[in-house]
């Protein structure tokens, strides 16, 4: 009784419900409709360096820490029946891409959700992206707004494809 409170107490601090109790370790793949409580994915913005000059290039640093006992995959593709790559996509304030996307280094696992080995990010991982100040920018302070595109795991069920949003002000500076 006292281990079952204790898993319920535990599940309930996680996920902040009991929606997905019921699928717990007992899914053989995925599970159509799932949605996953926001505290499984935490994010922090990085502005590299700040402030910033017009014309100058920037490093915008996504900084996550993922749930215990899930995870999220690689920004780089994993074959054709891999899971979603994770993405980073800046909307605002019109910086110009000017590099490819950096992660920190992902586990190799044996992911039972899609039966394949995947890398992923686990615990605490950081994901960068190069990119240019538009050179006709005016100086001041700006909303950065953005969202990381993820799938996230338990190694048994998966979520569909998210959404979460991330941002910060980009100080320009002539």
């Amino acid at each position: 009784m006292k281990k079952s409170l204790l898993i319920l107490s535990f599940w309930i601090m996680l996920f902040g419900d009991l929606s997905r109790a019921a699928d717990f370790g007992g899914g053989d793949g995925l599970i159509s409709g799932e949605t996953l409580s926001p505290r499984e994915l935490e994010l922090y913005l990085e502005i590299n360096p700040d402030p910033a000059m017009t014309g100058q290039n920037i490093t915008l640093s996504v900084i996550g820490r993922v749930a215990p006992g899930m995870h999220l995959y690689s920004v780089f593709p994993q074959g054709r029946f891999g899971p979603i790559q994770t993405k980073v996509e800046v909307e605002r304030p019109g910086l110009i891409e000017r590099e490819e996307i950096t992660e920190s280094k992902p586990k190799k696992i044996l992911d039972q959700a899609f039966d394949l080995s995947l890398e992923v990010h686990e615990n605490d991982f950081w994901i960068k992206k190069g990119y240019q100040v538009p050179p006709d920018m005016k100086k001041g302070d700006y909303q950065l707004e953005g969202y990381l595109s993820y799938q996230i795991c338990d190694n048994k069920i998966c979520s569909l494809p998210q959404k979460k949003k991330f941002g910060g002000i980009l100080h320009v500076n002539h």
